[in-house]
């Protein structure tokens, strides 16, 4: 075998080996299963607070869509949603979390966000009414209920 063929070689194993690890640390599950059958993500004390805090922002945005409704009022719809995206929540997360969630996890919560997005979009269009965006704000409080009949934090 000549010279280029072993690193052409070589540089193909380092490839798909980076490419096995990275699909293992995306896909692998790092809980343990609770006695109430949820199962526990294994965070750290930062990752817990860090959970938290984004689970109250969303919490609270679902608060100011509803006080938004109430006025009929989409542009405060719009407002409410805002910074809550699917590449909000990527670019915001903390890489150690993003390898530690399982699939399922990182899942609902990026239908969480893309949740969000669908009611801007919807609020900001021509036509919108409160009961199309009550609609929708029920699939967000569904994928809550979801998440949190499945999981649980330390």
């Amino acid at each position: 075998m000549n010279k280029w063929k072993i690193i052409a070689l070589g540089a193909l194993f380092l490839w798909v080996a980076t490419i096995a690890l990275g699909a293992f640390l995306v896909t692998r599950e790092v809980t343990t299963l609770d006695a109430d059958g949820r199962a526990v993500i294994n965070f750290n004390e930062g990752e817990v607070d860090f959970t938290l805090e984004e689970m109250r922002g969303l919490l609270e945005t679902v608060h100011d869509i509803v006080l938004a409704l109430d006025d009929d009022d989409m542009a405060g719809v719009v407002a409410a949603v805002e910074g809550k995206s699917v590449a909000d929540a990527m670019a915001n997360t903390p890489k150690s979390i993003l390898a530690k969630i399982p699939l399922e996890f990182r899942t609902l919560g990026m239908s969480m966000h893309g949740g969000f997005e669908e009611i801007g979009a919807a609020a900001a269009g021509e036509g919108a009414n409160t009961a199309q965006i009550v609609t929708l704000l029920g699939d967000q409080i569904g994928r809550c209920v979801a998440c949190h009949a499945s999981y649980k934090l330390p």
